[in-house]
């Protein structure tokens, strides 16, 4: 969870409560990359996008090439309950090119998103995703646990190793799955 390498050492890397704002005018994507805290992705009061961390060992968020990239980690968790909070605010309505999202340890839940291309990555920990919209979406468990509800795409890609994945909506095209040792469990419309 301690990899510098996540980081870009062309920006500043932040530690403990971290407020940041961003106009929403030039993001396109959004790209999530986190580890032992709890990650939300929520509606936002006004048209920009805010980062709200709390609690967390080093977070970095800024926009590069119409991406709004937020990156964070924290070093424990009290009794498997992350210690830490990541909070991302995103425009109602807002369509993005691409939501690429991904948790090591920890807890992501993710509201109502569209999206072009979506893809969410779980570790060890858990991802909940309630309403996402995309003509792609993809889904890679290894150890961890995904859920995704009310799902409306037209393909869905999901790997899943030792994990286990729940989904649950309408998949209008193809759809692939491809199963290790965990478990996959899909319920389509209709």
């Amino acid at each position: 969870m301690d990899d510098a390498s996540m980081f870009d050492k062309h920006h500043e890397v932040l530690s403990g409560d971290v407020q940041e704002t961003f106009a929403a005018g030039n993001i396109h994507s959004l790209e999530g990359e986190v580890g032992g805290c709890a990650f939300s992705l929520e509606e936002s009061a006004d048209g920009d996008f805010h980062v709200n961390a709390s609690g967390t060992n080093k977070v970095q968020c800024y926009v590069e090439e119409n991406t709004l990239r937020v990156k964070a980690i924290v070093k424990t968790m009290v009794d498997n309950d992350p210690a830490a909070s990541v909070v991302v605010q995103i425009p109602a309505g807002s369509s993005l090119e691409e939501l690429d999202m991904e948790i090591g340890a920890g807890t992501m839940k993710l509201g109502n998103v569209t999206a072009r291309e979506a893809e969410l990555e779980v570790g060890a920990g858990q991802i909940i995703a309630d309403g996402v919209q995309a003509d792609s979406l993809k889904v890679k468990v290894s150890a961890g646990d995904a859920q995704v509800y009310n799902m409306a795409v037209k393909e869905l890609d999901a790997e899943v190793g030792m994990g286990n994945l729940y989904a649950k909506g309408n998949v209008s095209g193809h759809g692939e799955l491809e199963c290790g040792m965990g478990n996959i469990t899909l319920e389509l419309s209709g």
